[in-house]
């Protein structure tokens, strides 16, 4: 089925018992200005009011530090990940 359009795969699994496969959608992108706004020991929230939700990362919680790493995509190309120990901006990285 790789290659195919979706259409001609839902054709083909029409009346089966399999889901169908529907590409990502595109990720959001921010504009490297928006980034110069975030600073150390700022909230999660704040940050997220100001670039929006991430595009991905991942939290650890529990133990002595609550800890997460919050990526985002810049426009044209390329990401930052925003550092957060115990919900407060600790660092950024390019």
């Amino acid at each position: 089925m790789a290659g195919k359009p979706v259409q001609s795969v839902e054709r083909e699994l029409a009346g089966r018992n399999i889901y169908k496969i529907t590409p990502d959608p595109p990720q959001r992108r921010i504009s490297p200005q928006l980034i110069e706004s975030v600073k150390q020991r700022l909230t999660r929230s704040e940050v997220v009011a100001a670039l929006g939700e991430p595009s991905g990362g991942m939290a650890i919680a529990g133990g002595e530090s609550d800890y997460e790493d919050m990526t985002y995509l810049i426009d044209p190309a390329g990401e930052i990940s925003v550092h957060l120990e115990k919900g407060k901006v600790v660092r950024i990285s390019k």
